[in-house]
């Protein structure tokens, strides 16, 4: 039995011990994913993705952010598309940002990573190493080098390959387009737009590790990650929090495959207009009068609007790196050839003769052709990638 008079030593050396143990953990490097929620604006309805480092000594609380890019640049869209658009990773504070995110309530969850010392080090050198002036910009690809996956494979790299194989080992499958889609739910003018742009590789069916372009499939492969560094079976995730809430609900709703059928209709309804036109400008070459300059105003109008789309477009589908908008079929259903017809058109209405010369009636039959080609490509082809894509 201990003596009554030892117990003030004893409660003592207990207190300073937890003071010791309180202050060791206090001086490690604290590193936590951020995921930062979805906004209802359609450049933020992917969310987003920071790296969180926490050093107590020095007392710096840094986040690393490799989504940042000058938007503002005149012709930064067409670069993007283009697969050439340049963006960069940033230091700042974690505090400022969040507060950001608290201002435009977006949801920030953190996970807390089991990191031995070593690789911590490693990491935080890592992370100095892309700071580097030369090293600093990235080509960035929507789906295979974003921010998200700049993160992925830094992670991956300091565990070894546990963040791939755990990306690998779930069971998840989904395409390109589904995900992209899911994300602009309830954005009508967004989902025509995302579906439009997205060529064949939009139907590639892949695993979590290509879906992990996504903030939230990231954080989805971190919490089932283990560290073997740590042992066998402990989790990489230590803890997570959600440090705001999103108050507002998002907008959802929509079909995601309203972009699909709208180019199937329109490609339908374009290839019945140039058949018949053609006919058309032939059965009523004698007639002078309004119905005349009805077709000619038409004829304008299709030409200005599915000319200007084509001539956006077509580049894109061309000639652009980007993985999911390269040799993209939707294309072919807009061609900037069109605006040779404004002439005819033009004419149509200011003669009232709906004549064509030789050149534009070969011309509307070649179009007649290129659309049916182009619709199936988009009605049927195009669905049917199912091949994923290999792991970067």
């Amino acid at each position: 039995m201990r003596s009554p008079a030892r117990l003030p030593e004893l409660v003592l050396v207990a207190l300073f011990s937890a003071i010791a143990l309180l202050d060791a953990s206090a001086e490690e490097t604290r590193v936590e994913l951020v995921t930062i929620g979805p906004d209802r604006a359609i450049d933020t309805r992917f969310g987003h993705i920071l790296l969180r480092v926490v050093d107590t000594e020095t007392g710096r609380d840094d986040s690393y952010d490799f989504g940042v890019a000058d938007f503002q640049l005149p012709g930064f869209m067409v670069e993007a598309a283009m697969g050439r658009a340049k963006f960069r990773l940033r230091r700042s504070s974690t505090q400022i940002r969040f507060e950001d995110y608290r201002l435009k309530d977006r949801q920030i969850h953190t996970q807390r990573l089991n990191l031995t010392e070593d690789q911590i080090a490693y990491l935080i050198e890592r992370l100095a190493w892309n700071l580097l002036p030369e090293n600093v910009e990235y080509a960035y690809d929507h789906v295979a080098d974003n921010c998200s996956t700049r993160l992925r494979d830094l992670l991956d790299d300091v565990t070894g390959g546990a963040v791939q194989r755990a990306a690998y080992a779930m069971p998840i499958r989904r395409t390109y387009r589904e995900e992209i889609l899911a994300a602009g739910s309830g954005r009508m003018l967004a989902l025509i737009a995302l579906d439009l742009g997205s060529g064949p590789h939009g139907e590639d069916r892949v695993g979590a590790w290509q879906l992990s372009f996504l903030p939230h499939r990231m954080r989805e492969i971190l919490a089932v990650t283990e560290n073997p560094a740590l042992g066998e079976g402990t989790p990489l995730v230590a803890s997570e929090e959600v440090l705001h809430q999103r108050k507002a609900a998002p907008a959802v709703g929509g079909s995601v495959r309203v972009g699909r059928r709208l180019v199937v209709a329109i490609g339908a309804a374009l290839g019945l207009f140039f058949g018949l036109s053609g006919f058309s400008a032939w059965l009523t070459r004698r007639s002078v009068g309004w119905l005349s300059r009805l077709a000619g105003l038409v004829l304008v109008s299709t030409a200005a609007l599915f000319g200007s789309l084509g001539l956006a477009l077509l580049p894109v589908s061309l000639f652009s790196t980007g993985t999911i908008w390269i040799s993209n079929q939707n294309a072919w259903l807009f061609f900037p050839l069109d605006l040779v017809l404004l002439g005819p058109g033009l004419r149509w209405i200011w003669t009232g003769r709906a004549t064509l010369a030789t050149w534009s009636r070969v011309y509307i039959d070649l179009r007649f052709l290129m659309l049916v080609i182009g619709w199936l490509g988009v009605a049927h082809p195009q669905e049917m990638r199912t091949q994923p894509l290999k792991a970067a």
